[in-house]
């Protein structure tokens, strides 16, 4: 069998979905969103350099690209694939958008962090030195960037904000990105650093944290929340998800059900009859197909609702 080709897989905000800018990949033009396009400047400047050092090509996954979104029957088969894809990624890329001068005085300064832990404990400690002197290291740094820039730490403490109030931490779908994730860095303009320092951010600039944007940033791979977050590797209940997450946000509302599929056990050998990611249906037959599953009964025994959709299915989700 074919070696896997290493690859990142990459996590961002979708935004409009209007196919507003061009690519040439493939051989061919493709139409992509601006999200998209933006992204992919960002990193192709950053991987051409590392490609140059390195002497080689990387690839990257980008669910826009990789899937068919005009042809549901190849969706609904490859989405089915998305914890697989995002476990077997070398890293995943934790893309937050664009960036303002603040979120890059930000992610300067988280960076120079990672750098001067790693000078000082070497790269296999960085989580021991974070652990222990991550508040010298910090303001030291701090103080270096203090030379060329007014109110780093206002700013700073504000681009922070800023960034977790963005609506990437807000999607279902990061959700399983996050979790499934060997190994990440977040970006976010020119800069970026792994998770485990980015995680530290708000302790190191008093950012109060809570609801789903504490659960990823607990889940991200090498924060100390991590095995918690994830159930120590457990498989995890669809009914405790959808409960935990449904407030999550997602451009097709199926897709709040569908998304927390690949964090949950096996939803097929279980007695209860299959429940597939199928965008070939239409919403209220979601909402049936999920109902039988968790009630543990045939879909045939369940009434049909056409006016019921997943919005007020997850609002009335305790009641089941």
């Amino acid at each position: 069998r074919r070696p896997m080709m290493p690859y990142e897989a990459v996590s961002y905000l979708w935004g409009s979905a209007e196919l507003r800018e061009t690519i040439w990949i493939g051989g061919r033009w493709l139409r992509v969103t601006a999200s998209v396009f933006e992204l992919l400047g960002r990193l192709r400047a950053a991987q051409g350099r590392r490609s140059q050092r390195r002497g080689r090509h990387e690839y990257l996954w980008v669910d826009a690209i990789c899937i068919n979104q005009a042809d549901d029957v190849e969706k609904s088969q490859q989405v089915q694939q998305m914890r697989h894809v995002y476990a077997t990624a070398r890293r995943v890329i934790f893309h937050l958008g664009p960036p303002t001068s603040d979120t890059d005085l930000l992610m300067e300064g988280l960076w120079r962090l990672q750098m001067s832990s790693r000078e000082k404990q070497g790269a296999g400690s960085l989580e021991h030195s974070l652990a222990e002197e991550d508040g010298e290291a910090w303001r030291r740094v701090r103080s270096r960037l203090g030379r060329r820039h007014a109110n780093v730490w206002v700013r700073q403490h504000n681009a922070l904000h800023e960034l977790l109030g963005r609506s990437w931490f807000e999607r279902v779908w990061v959700v399983q990105e996050v979790w499934n994730a060997r190994d990440g860095i977040v970006h976010c303009g020119r800069w970026a650093v792994s998770c485990r320092v980015f995680v530290a951010a708000p302790e190191l600039l008093n950012v109060h944290v809570a609801g789903q944007r504490k659960q990823i940033l607990d889940a991200m791979p090498s924060s100390p929340g991590r095995l918690a977050a994830t159930t120590g590797g457990q498989e995890r209940d669809l009914y405790a998800m959808l409960q935990s997450f449904r407030n999550a946000a997602a451009t097709n509302e199926r897709d709040r059900i569908y998304a927390l599929l690949g964090l949950c056990g096996s939803t097929e050998d279980n007695g209860r009859g299959p429940l597939l990611t199928d965008y070939t249906v239409d919403e209220a037959e979601v909402v049936r197909n999920t109902i039988a599953y968790l009630c543990g009964c045939s879909v045939a025994c369940l009434p049909r609702d056409p006016s019921a959709t997943v919005r007020s299915f997850l609002s009335n989700l305790p009641t089941l």
